[in-house]
């Protein structure tokens, strides 16, 4: 029975429940803040597929796929950095008279601009290829704005902490514990029914406009509450 006496004495004197016992001792509020930010994105990525039946008879994959890089060229994209090759597959059709290779060559392609995108569909289109897609979106400072969100929902959080003690004539201190807590996941867009696209062919360059990047944080925090001062 001492031995038990002396252990509970022990953990009783860790830091870790000293620290735990004076938080509830403390009289605290607890507020939640929420934040939300809209970014369009400026990270477009284009999913293009070269499939040889769609020009057999006219041109070889290799000829297409010459054309198709000159047409990004005279469109001022960097090849070297923007365009990668995402998937090469060849199927073979068993015909009577021997056999038939298809090759089909997809290309994933970044851009910038909502407005860029629609000039590369349009300038694809006059050579036959059409199976182009949204592959996902993004914006190359999608962690800054994170950021920012995040304290936004802390900020509000104060203030609505410090707004409900001053009604009941009192004041908030330091914070004693924060919880993030993400409402909403913001991440690079990968689902295209995610995705708003709007094209308008009628125009010379079409328009092309995108769903904004939805950012939105909520974060719990408790402040001590301050007693009120006696007269």
């Amino acid at each position: 029975m001492k031995k038990l006496f002396a252990l509970i004495l022990s953990i009783a004197s860790l830091p870790g429940f000293a620290q735990e016992k004076n938080f509830i001792d403390q009289p605290y509020i607890e507020v939640t803040g929420t934040a939300e930010m809209k970014v369009a994105p400026d990270e477009i990525y284009l999913r293009i597929t070269l499939d040889e039946d769609d020009f057999k008879g006219k041109d070889s994959m290799e000829e297409k796929e010459k054309e198709f890089l000159e047409q990004l060229k005279r469109l001022d994209i960097n090849i070297s950095e923007d365009l990668t090759v995402r998937d090469m597959a060849s199927n073979f059709d068993n015909l009577i008279f021997g056999t038939e290779i298809n090759t089909r060559k997809t290309f994933v392609l970044k851009v910038r601009e909502a407005a860029m995108a629609g000039s590369v569909m349009q300038a694809l289109s006059k050579i036959d290829i059409s199976k182009i897609d949204i592959d996902h979106v993004n914006h190359s400072e999608l962690e800054d704005f994170r950021q920012q969100v995040k304290i936004m929902a802390i900020e509000a959080a104060r203030k609505k902490a410090g707004d409900l003690a001053v009604a009941i004539g009192q004041s908030i201190g330091n914070a004693i514990y924060i919880q993030e807590i993400s409402k909403t996941w913001p991440r690079p867009q990968s689902n295209p029914a995610n995705v708003l696209m709007e094209v308008n062919y009628f125009n010379e360059t079409p328009d092309v406009s995108f769903e904004k990047l939805n950012l939105e944080y909520s974060i719990m925090v408790r402040f001590i509450l301050n007693q009120a001062q006696s007269d």
